[in-house]
């Protein structure tokens, strides 16, 4: 996959660099220079095979591979999605604060 196609992707999706790159656990930076390399990396290709965004060829399709990885069909992200998505996350860490909070409380009561 080259890195111009990476850019159309996430162009049709409506994120910008930041946005996509934490979709994928990556910084903004990696994101620019994956998008302007001429095919990308294995361990580019690793973490958008592992997303679940639709529409990712990770074959380079001059060698006759044009398959999509994901075996069934998913709806594409777009920024809503992505928004529902970061809620979630910072609902999800809210969470685990307060779990972890709850537990180092009970080891203090046991210690007593």
């Amino acid at each position: 996959m080259k890195g111009i196609e990476l850019l159309k992707i996430r162009q049709e999706m409506g994120l910008n660099q930041d946005e996509f790159g934490q979709l994928l656990s990556v910084s903004k930076n990696t994101i620019l220079n994956w998008e302007k390399s001429e095919q990308l990396s294995n361990k580019a290709l690793r973490l958008l095979a592992e997303s679940d965004i639709k529409g990712i060829n990770i074959y380079n399709n001059k060698a006759g591979r044009d398959q999509n990885f994901l075996n069934e069909p998913q709806a594409s992200y777009n920024k809503l999605d992505y928004i529902e998505v970061m809620k979630d996350n910072k609902r999800l860490s809210e969470e685990l604060v307060n779990c972890q909070k709850e537990i180092i409380q009970i080891l203090k009561n046991q210690k007593k």
